[in-house]
């Protein structure tokens, strides 16, 4: 358990979430936030001012990759269009390589 009573609620963990309150969520949520993982600059839309057009040319990779999705207005993320048609760990890789190829000024 954390040492400040919040346990995040995540798929694979072999131990449940302990119900808590707003408050003491609030609390352990700022407590732990200096070790959160930082997001890359490219990635977040506050400091990358292409943001929009890179995660556009994202979702243009993913579509054409065969996984059919529709951006959500101001690049907030995107939607299945369909059903995947695709395994999971298909899917995973097209996305992980369609962000790497929209972000990472295509390496």
């Amino acid at each position: 358990m954390h040492d400040r009573g919040y346990v995040p609620n995540l798929v694979g963990l072999p131990w449940p979430s302990v119900p808590v309150s707003a408050a003491t969520r609030k609390a352990a949520e700022g407590a732990c936030a200096s070790k959160e993982p930082l997001i890359p600059p490219e990635l977040d839309s506050k400091k990358n001012p292409h943001y929009a057009a890179q995660f556009h040319q994202e979702v243009l990779c993913l579509n054409a990759g065969g996984l059919k999705v529709t951006e959500l207005p101001n690049a907030e993320g995107w939607n299945y269009a369909e059903q995947p048609t695709m395994s999971e760990k298909q899917s995973n890789k097209l996305q992980h390589d369609c962000q790497r190829k929209a972000f990472g000024g295509g390496k």
